[in-house]
């Protein structure tokens, strides 16, 4: 009897320790033109809690210039606060080449008991008002009702100190000097815990140009794991953005005391050095959550220290042990098993960084989830263009399962789908942790 007590009493917290079933994912179907410096409205959600509860809210999408160039900007709005949130800011005011490119914002919030609304904003900045620009059709919004019973945020009050090291000639298996950004401290316990971090915000260019670099670090190491986090890199360079979003996550199995950072670097370059001198944008974020219900990963490669670790998705010339220009590839696969006690309710992200080759006149990479043979979710266009074709990116999608497309109990497969439209000599992804889901 004390056993079946037990069992029920551990039944009834995992199930309550799950994403509320008040959480929401949603959707645009059609590009929205943008050219106002007053914030618009892209996706409006009210809800109300019954009592005081942990928020999270990721938004993934795209957006290109319209017929004006200038500075685009989104972000999320809790309760008409933005400081709450990333900001997910693009400067195609003074780019040779302005093209279209994924966004990632994240925020986090214990919002009281009653009604609130969260808001999806998108504007252009007050720099450049004259200009204009489109959110593209499939960006979303997913809110993650008490996600967790333990979220560390932070967040940068002001701009970095400047980001500017020589890495010449370090290859890309050695560790770089990286600046630390952002870092949470957190105790787990003795017990082994997943554990989430989300980082998103903004880069810019300070006094030279080249691909900036983020990483996540777990214990101040001196590299990572590529089984347990991604990298993330934007070509800050007139050829392509002189300011851009950037985004990654990270998943680590841990006990006891720790730190997970964002660190800043440059992408080392073997034969010449990389000119990158940037700052980090205020309002970029760091989330860290542990203690979920439900949690996992789906991971390609579980090498350590290595920055170029590339996987071909597309070739418009028969490159070999690439897939053709216009077919669909499958980055990753998983069963996950959603618990009988389980609501249902799982947040799934998924990002990778791309790189064409220097000398491809381009297109577009797209990205998107699939779960048991049906795409869902947001959907990611990152476009490349010559003379600038080799400018790499990261680009990311979401999705939450909730309301009436809560998962059910049971195995579902979810997959991870890339696809190159255009002309490529070998268009790649890197084999960093591509997956990652929670409740």
């Amino acid at each position: 009897m004390k056993k079946l007590l037990l069992f029920i009493s551990l039944l009834i917290i995992n199930f309550f320790m799950a994403g509320s079933p008040e959480s929401s994912f949603t959707k645009i179907n059609n590009d929205i033109l943008i050219n106002s410096t007053i914030p618009n409205s892209i996706i409006t959600k009210t809800f109300t809690l019954a009592e005081n509860q942990n928020v999270l809210i990721v938004a993934d999408g795209r957006y290109f210039p319209y017929n004006r160039n200038g500075i685009a900007q989104v972000n999320i709005q809790i309760d008409n606060d933005n400081s709450y949130s990333s900001n997910a800011i693009i400067d195609w005011s003074n780019s040779l080449n302005a093209v279209q490119h994924t966004f990632n914002c994240i925020a986090s919030a214990k919002l009281t008991a009653g009604t609130h609304t969260i808001k999806l904003i998108a504007f252009t900045h007050p720099s450049t008002p004259n200009t204009n620009f489109m959110v593209g059709g499939g960006t979303g919004l997913s809110i993650l009702i008490n996600p967790a019973p333990n979220i560390i945020s932070s967040g940068l009050g002001n701009d970095s100190s400047t980001i500017n090291y020589n890495t010449y000639p370090t290859n890309g298996f050695t560790p770089i000097p990286m600046t630390n950004i952002l870092t949470n401290q957190m105790s787990v316990g003795e017990v082994p815990m997943n554990v989430v971090s989300l980082t998103s915000g903004r880069v810019y260019k300070d006094c030279g140009e080249g691909d900036a670099l983020w990483g996540i670090f777990l214990n101040n190491e001196n590299c990572t794991n590529n089984g347990t986090s991604l990298w993330s890199v934007n070509d800050i360079t007139r050829g392509a953005e002189l300011q851009a979003p950037m985004f990654q996550h990270s998943f680590h199995t841990l006990t006891g005391n720790n730190s997970i950072s964002l660190k800043a670097g440059e992408l080392s370059f073997t034969y010449f050095e990389n000119a990158v001198c940037y700052k980090v944008g205020a309002n970029t974020k760091l989330i860290s959550l542990y203690g979920m219900n439900f949690s996992g990963k789906a991971g390609i490669s579980d090498t350590y220290c290595n920055r170029e670790e590339w996987k071909c998705f597309g070739s418009s010339i028969g490159t070999a042990g690439c897939p053709s220009v216009g077919s669909i590839h499958e980055v990753v696969s998983t069963d996950v098993n959603i618990p009988i006690d389980h609501n249902g309710v799982v947040l799934f992200l998924a990002k990778l960084r791309l790189q064409p080759d220097s000398n491809d006149i381009g297109g577009n990479a797209e990205l998107w989830l699939n779960i048991d043979g049906v795409n869902i979710g947001t959907s990611a266009v990152q476009e490349f263009k010559k003379p600038n074709g080799d400018s790499s990116r990261t680009v990311s999608v979401s999705y939450l399962s909730a309301g009436m497309d809560k998962l059910s109990s049971g195995h579902h497969t979810v997959k991870v789908y890339l696809k190159a439209n255009g002309s490529y000599k070998n268009i790649s992804y890197s084999k960093d942790l591509p997956l990652i889901y929670f409740d």
